[in-house]
């Protein structure tokens, strides 16, 4: 026997992005985060009620960084009171608004996440490190990028890695998610962390020193 379909009118983009919004009041999640929660919520359902929304947004608590450790954040995911997918985005955004940080970001990182959060939700058991988004820095081989030690040689030498870095291997087969890949001084040889051809290495939390 068919199931009755639902009489209620399905909900438009501005009101399903309206109560995205309510839902993610006083968590902080930058507008891009929102507007990528917002595509997915659509692409998947018809939206027909607050709930339905609710379910792309609760929980979308990111502990504060760059106080969340890794043990909090995988504690977080165990219990539910945090996604990988909004915690992968957010980091996500917090790259796009960098400069000087990263040399490659990888979005597909989102696709995995909420791979994660469905395999989580349907009680399927998930290696240690499922969801932590990491970067690594561009001296790590992965496989079908290139690696360029932050140096301007390489960028017409190098070739397509083959296989992932015994490192980067093991952090994938943990669960791992790589968002990117972060800039570098040259083969990573200074001692004052300086770059001539792609910029200056910085880190993403020091922005008032610049380095």
């Amino acid at each position: 026997m068919l199931a009755k379909r639902d009489a209620r009118p399905l909900w438009g983009k501005r009101k399903i992005g309206a109560a995205l919004r309510r839902d993610v009041a006083g968590f902080e999640l930058s507008d891009s985060s929102i507007g990528r929660i917002l595509s997915r919520a659509m692409k998947r359902d018809r939206i027909q009620s607050a709930a339905q929304v609710a379910e792309y947004t609760r929980p979308c608590y990111i502990p504060p960084m760059p106080a969340s450790t890794v043990r909090n954040l995988l504690r977080a995911f165990a219990a539910g009171e945090a996604r990988c997918e909004s915690v992968v985005a957010e980091a996500l955004a917090a790259a796009e608004r960098s400069e000087g940080v990263f040399t490659v970001i990888d979005h597909g990182a989102l696709d995995q996440a909420a791979r994660i959060d469905r395999a989580r939700d349907a009680g399927e058991a998930l290696p240690a490190l499922a969801g932590l988004p990491l970067t690594l820095k561009d001296l790590f081989n992965v496989q079908g990028q290139r690696t360029l030690a932050g140096s301007k040689v390489l960028r017409h030498e190098a070739a397509v890695e083959q296989a992932d870095a015994t490192v980067v291997g093991h952090l994938r087969g943990a669960g791992a998610l790589f968002i990117g890949r972060a800039n570098m001084s040259e083969f990573a040889f200074s001692g004052m962390g300086l770059n001539p051809h792609y910029g200056n290495p910085k880190c993403i939390w020091q922005r008032a020193t610049g380095r």
